[in-house]
């Protein structure tokens, strides 16, 4: 999975002519945007049954902590100066409050829907492995 940045998108866009908006324009235009990020880069040892990792330090190297979803917002800003151009939900402080955060959450799952597919380097091993 891979981790999409905001400024990346922009750029990405703006060199192939589809925007030329300000940071803040482009945020209040946006009606989907898709970050993949892994699940244990957001400490998750069990996505399935929404379970976290647990203080560690308190509860032992295998502490979990069931959760019932995981909060998301959004923040624009100008590194240069720096400055806080637009944040989701909107803030005038540039500051968001987690109550004002929005909340994800997702159905428990037991199997990975994902079709079964033979690697390319399947051919070439069962081709060394018939000489034998």
């Amino acid at each position: 999975m891979r981790l999409v940045y905001l400024p990346m998108v922009m750029e990405i866009l703006s060199q192939r002519s589809i925007i030329h908006l300000p940071t803040t324009a482009l945020i209040k235009r946006i009606i989907f945007l898709e970050l993949r990020v892994p699940w244990t880069l957001i400490n998750f040892t069990n996505p399935n049954t929404k379970e976290i990792l647990g203080d560690i330090y308190v509860d032992g190297i295998e502490s979990t902590i069931k959760i019932d979803g995981i909060k998301v917002s959004l923040a624009s800003y100008n590194s240069s100066i720096p400055e806080v151009l637009s944040t989701f939900p909107e803030s005038d402080s540039g500051i968001i409050p987690g109550e004002l955060s929005h909340k994800y959450t997702w159905e428990p799952w037991n199997e990975v829907e994902t079709p079964e597919r033979l690697k390319q380097s399947y051919y070439i091993i069962k081709d060394i492995f018939s000489k034998y």
